[in-house]
């Protein structure tokens, strides 16, 4: 009996690291993803072009066929937003929405939660010249140098003081930084907010 409760576990051994594989590449997928510019304007998707049918004047039929073309539209933007989204059928491309959706709620979690904590991490003595870090906090390594800041740019902008420290939150150090004004801008924090 204890050799078949081994086996079992063997059996699903594979597929388990398979998964996590998988789970794996989504999360490196959507991370990058996520580090991209977002600017889809609906007048730059495609329509697909209609076969020659005949097109019905009955207001019913008309008022279903602008309904359809508004849904057409917004899962052709989506199917943009979504990382491969484009190569998916609609079900398949919106299981991997709300997909994509949760990881970046996840990620917005974990960018909070940074934020607050980096504001209990480092402690600026009285002299101000030093800067005590929790030794338990891996955000709080002040390893990270110079492409800390760049990232703390994209997340914040260029124009705040306060910066959030990405080392050990999952986003890349070494990301190339082309689009770092587009990001930026987005994330921006306004005085008046």
């Amino acid at each position: 009996m204890e050799l078949d409760d081994h086996e079992d576990d063997q059996d699903q051994g594979p597929a388990a690291t398979g998964e996590e594989e998988l789970g794996a590449m989504k999360e490196m997928m959507y991370r990058i993803a996520a580090m991209q510019p977002v600017d889809i304007d609906p007048a730059t998707i495609r329509k697909p072009k209609r076969r020659n049918v005949r097109i019905s004047d009955d207001p019913q039929s008309v008022a279903a066929r602008h309904r359809r073309e508004r849904i057409s539209e917004k899962i052709r933007i989506l199917q943009r937003l979504v990382p491969g989204g484009t190569k998916m059928d609609t079900a398949s491309m919106l299981d991997e929405a709300i997909r994509y959706v949760k990881f970046l709620k996840r990620q917005i979690r974990l960018l909070q939660s940074s934020s607050s904590s980096s504001s209990n991490v480092n402690n600026i003595s009285i002299d101000g010249h030093h800067h005590q870090h929790d030794q338990h906090h891996p955000a709080a390594a002040p390893a990270a140098g110079a492409h800390d800041q760049c990232n703390t740019n994209i997340i914040n902008g260029p124009s705040t003081s306060v910066g959030v420290p990405t080392a050990g939150v999952g986003l890349p150090l070494e990301w190339p930084l082309q689009h770092a004004s587009t990001a930026s801008s987005s994330f921006t924090r306004h005085p008046d907010n």
